[in-house]
């Protein structure tokens, strides 16, 4: 089984099925899930398994003995070629070598039709594919793994790098800071994070990642800044958060840091907060229209959106969205559409306009589609989550058009496993008439 050590066990499922030559919708009829979630899976196979087919996966499936060559609906064998085991062998003749290699020919000719129409996806479904279906498969890639298992990290993008610092790491808060060259593929370690803590966010601001509150392994939320240069892999302390949070949203607007919610000791909090860097000074906002912790926050077009959180009983489906131009005003919050779930504890990231939302709990049968919300338009699209099963508290940053999603806890486990996210951008070219 050397060769499929690598495969999950839904892969080693799905790799069963393919290696008896079913479709990809038929595959997914069988276990239940989209033929999206099926190619996801299937393409990640072939990756592991280093083949670029169907037919070369299930040679690979047989080789190992995840099945035997007689189940396989594939032509490992020519029957008309195969000779009973009492049967003579042929007398030679003027013309044997002829016909041996015309029968050969025939035989690979044969095999190539039967295995083209076993494995060839159908042409109705792809036909009928919504058109995200294709840019969801292509989209998510393999990163390389976290040093560590790790979740309820913090992770941010900083010129050409991903940093991920502090979180849980075997039920423990830690101080590891370390960064990712994409190029590379090589995870580096940093200094260490003066306070080790858990359930924290960070944002960069002018070169500098900051990294508020956080819960320490005591279980107590901190008050603490702490502010990290890249360039000069030098931590610094910054002026205390008015009250010890964690499990808050954070975004960065505009030169500044802006704090919403969190758990501060004594149950969620509504309180809100900004950060200037230049003067070192915080300030008290308007509170969010709900107490909420472990939402996520994101800064578009001049406003902030507040989405989702655990309001203490149930996973909120609210997006808040909060303009600093009217604070001091007696409506700096509104509403925007809701979430089509309720989700918590969920990787938030911006691009380009739109707000990308992966993983999280409170969703359906606890499994979890991504989830993108267009502000310009006011609705939310549910796409489909590239892991099957729960995947909760990720750390996430956005480096150019890359989202990258790090660790967390699949299925309850804190997980070192690492994903790739491709943004897709639609160009509009306008047709001048008469040209």
């Amino acid at each position: 089984m050397t060769d499929l050590q690598s495969l999950s066990d839904r892969e080693i499922e799905i790799l069963e099925l393919v290696a008896t030559g079913k479709s990809n919708k038929e595959i997914a009829r069988e276990l239940h899930i989209s033929t999206n979630t099926v190619k996801v899976h299937v393409r990640n196979i072939f990756g592991k398994l280093e083949v670029t087919s169907r037919t070369e996966a299930s040679m690979v499936a047989m080789r190992s003995g995840l099945i035997e060559a007689g189940t396989a609906e594939q032509p490992v064998a020519a029957p008309a070629a195969a000779a009973a085991p009492d049967a003579a062998p042929p007398q030679p003749g003027p013309n044997t070598q002829t016909w041996i290699l015309a029968g050969i020919l025939v035989s690979v000719s044969l095999l190539m039709v039967i295995a083209y129409r076993l494995f060839s996806p159908a042409p109705e479904a792809a036909a009928t594919a919504p058109p995200e279906a294709f840019a969801i498969e292509s989209q998510w890639q393999e990163a390389p793994n976290l040093p560590d298992p790790r979740t309820r990290a913090a992770a941010v993008a900083f010129e050409n790098k991903v940093l991920v610092i502090g979180g849980l790491v075997e039920g423990t808060p830690t101080a590891g800071t370390a960064s990712l060259d994409p190029a590379t593929g090589e995870w580096t370690p940093l200094a260490p994070k003066p306070t080790a803590v858990s359930e924290i966010l960070a944002a960069v601001v002018g070169g500098l990642v900051y990294v508020p509150g956080g819960r320490l392994a005591s279980g107590e939320p901190v008050a603490g800044l702490e502010i990290y240069s890249p360039r000069l892999d030098r931590w610094e302390t910054g002026p205390d958060l008015p009250t010890p949070v964690s499990a808050y949203a954070l975004t960065a607007h505009e030169g500044k840091l802006y704090l919403f919610g969190g758990d501060g000791g004594n149950g969620l909090s509504d309180r809100a907060f900004s950060f200037d860097p230049d003067s070192g000074l915080w300030t008290e906002l308007t509170p969010l229209p709900a107490a909420l912790g472990d939402a996520g926050a994101a800064a578009v077009g001049g406003r902030i959106y507040v989405i989702g959180g655990f309001d203490g009983e149930t996973a909120a489906d609210t997006t808040f969205v909060y303009s600093p131009a009217l604070e001091g005003t007696a409506s700096p919050w509104e509403t925007a559409a809701a979430m089509p779930e309720g989700r918590y504890g969920m990787a938030l990231v911006s691009i380009a306009d739109k707000i990308h939302l992966i993983g999280g709990l409170g969703g359906k049968d606890d499994f979890f589609s991504q989830m993108d919300f267009v502000p310009q338009t006011d609705l939310w699209q549910v796409l489909e989550n590239p892991l099957a099963g729960e995947w909760s508290y990720p750390a996430a940053a956005a480096l150019g058009t890359q989202i990258f999603v790090l660790g967390g806890e699949l299925n309850g486990s804190p997980t070192d496993r690492s994903l790739a996210y491709q943004v897709l951008f639609v160009v509009v070219i306008p047709m001048v008439p008469g040209r």
